[in-house]
């Protein structure tokens, strides 16, 4: 039995409470994300309405006081189908595909040189007190001067991977740790994307998203490159509702995975605007790097980028592939290449997808 939580924090969703409006639209496309996606996990394919009854036996459980939370139990045995004839597409439970999709959609915050940004302005923010004798007590004088020069150590330590490819789950830990600390103290940090305990919160998550990817990836590479498009796209569009309560209910939005409620995802409402829009640039850039996956047939693949820790999903137009085919297979099968590409963005800038125009 799987299980997904959906918590909101903050405003009346503190008082186990929602606007009934915001919960009716949440509900509704929260309903369409877990039937999507448990459809996808068995066949591998993407609805484009739920006019097809999806075998899956998801129930609700009721709210709990201090947080509006509702957790959704998936069933593994629907009552309209005998469990031994269900063959999955994933052999993966449901819980596990979660992290899987929100790792496409939410940006990463532990990227070297951005978690290095965070900690140099936390050391800052406590030396900044420390000054200003707002901790007069010499332990809490000790503590400060400690947190800051760790923090610029591991700052230090990041600034130095200039390639972007080190795994950062340890710093992004114990930087998620600091900030969490100091999340109600006169060292508490703002960020553009949120406030100090709001990072904390979401690097904890990218970092359980990732300890938890890391048991299923080699299942979900059997994911083709336009299946994976297909159900991040379709995911996108009903973040909005799914997040609705945050407009007046709520502040902070988390989804949390298995019995043990891990959180996997973490949103408020500037992270929502930046996930569910994204837009192609209109003029094509260079990259180097290597293609990973390509599908002959349909232009479909996966190319990483230099220095990436994650490829990005292309498509080739069908006329420049039919036109250029021998230059893009041949492409495959080398070490490093250089390509044209159109690439969409999210709201922040991050690339999201490309469209390979030619290899140069």
């Amino acid at each position: 039995m799987s299980q997904i939580g959906f918590r909101f924090q903050g405003g009346i969703a503190s008082r186990g409470q929602l606007s009934f409006y915001e919960a009716g639209r949440y509900r509704y496309a929260a309903a369409r994300l877990l039937y999507t996606a448990e459809h996808f996990r068995k066949t591998g394919e993407v609805l484009e309405r739920l006019s097809v009854y999806v075998e899956a036996d998801f129930r609700v459980t009721a709210p709990i006081d201090g947080s509006f939370l509702e957790n959704v139990w998936l069933y593994a045995a629907p009552a309209i189908a005998d469990a031994k004839q269900i063959q999955s597409f994933l052999k993966i439970p449901f819980d596990k595909l979660f992290p899987y999709i929100w790792s496409k959609l939410i940006p990463s915050t532990s990227g070297s040189q951005q978690l290095a940004k965070i900690a140099e302005t936390q050391a800052d923010a406590i030396q900044q007190m420390a000054k200003a004798s707002q901790e007069r007590e010499r332990t809490a004088q000790v503590q400060a001067t400690q947190e800051t020069e760790r923090l610029r150590i591991i700052a230090t330590l990041l600034r130095a991977d200039t390639g972007g490819t080190r795994d950062n789950r340890a710093e992004a830990e114990e930087i998620s740790e600091i900030l969490a600390k100091r999340a109600n103290s006169p060292a508490r940090i703002l960020t553009d994307d949120g406030t100090g305990d709001f990072i904390a919160d979401e690097l904890k998550a990218e970092n359980n998203r990732n300890n938890l990817l890391e048991e299923v990836q080699e299942e979900m590479n059997r994911v083709d490159p336009e299946g994976e498009d297909r159900i991040v796209e379709k995911m996108r569009k009903l973040v909005p509702d799914l997040a609705q309560p945050l407009k007046r209910s709520a502040t902070k939005m988390s989804l949390e995975v298995t019995e043990k409620a891990i959180p996997i995802a973490i949103l408020n409402s500037k992270r929502v605007a930046q996930i569910s829009h994204t837009a192609k640039d209109e003029h094509p850039i260079r990259l180097n790097g290597n293609m990973i996956k390509l599908d002959k047939e349909t232009g479909y693949g996966r190319f990483r980028p230099t220095g990436a820790r994650t490829p990005l999903s292309f498509t080739i137009p069908r006329e420049i592939f039919n036109l250029q085919r021998a230059s893009f297979i041949g492409a495959f099968t080398s070490r490093e290449i250089s390509v044209e590409a159109l690439p969409y963005r999210d709201g922040i800038g991050n690339i999201t997808k490309l469209i390979l125009l030619r290899v140069l």
